[in-house]
């Protein structure tokens, strides 16, 4: 287990992040932390005096704390992409691709924004998009649909393997054929 104070004390001498991270085997976040802690107090001065890990424990459970709840306070951030909403939106609906649109944007309006930006929108445009599903309704022995594939590998009277289909390269293929129906 490692202690705040261990890190502050190397911190003190200098050591590098890396090498800190090495010998106590803690995470540079938790490096960083207690780095920036000790900016704010004037711990790293070496005049001033090492606090105790009491108050290390607490100078970085307050500094905790304290990006917490600014972490709650932020205020949505506006896309850059919102003035055109409904126009990225027509674009989107027509499938339309996000670097489509953003040249048409920049072409069009003069937008300033970046392709990432464009894209994170036409990103949760689509996904509240309806999903375009369109139902084919034929009548009986109107339509047929073909697959093609490959099949099995037959064994021959005389021990060989033999394929299912007359191709010059002798692979097994299988062909069917499905009516739709209205049932």
């Amino acid at each position: 287990m490692f202690h705040n104070e261990d890190i502050l004390a190397r911190l003190r001498r200098g050591e590098k992040r890396r090498d800190i991270q090495a010998v106590l085997g803690v995470s540079p976040k938790t490096i960083t932390t207690v780095r920036t802690v000790a900016v704010l107090h004037g711990w790293l001065d070496l005049a001033a005096e090492l606090p105790d890990e009491e108050t290390v424990d607490a100078a970085i459970a307050a500094l905790k704390a304290e990006k917490a709840a600014l972490k709650g306070n932020k205020t949505p951030q506006v896309s850059l992409v919102e003035p055109y909403r409904d126009q990225v939106i027509e674009w989107a609906y027509k499938g339309m691709e996000a670097k489509t649109i953003w040249t048409a944007l920049v072409r069009l309006h003069q937008f300033n924004g970046g392709y990432a930006c464009v894209r994170r929108f036409v990103r949760r445009v689509r996904a509240s998009l309806p999903d375009p599903a369109v139902r084919l309704q034929f009548a009986p022995g109107e339509l047929a649909q073909v697959d093609f594939g490959s099949g099995p590998l037959l064994l021959h009277p005389s021990g060989n393997e033999r394929s299912t289909s007359c191709h010059a390269t002798r692979t097994p293929r299988l062909f069917r054929v499905a009516t739709a129906s209205t049932a």
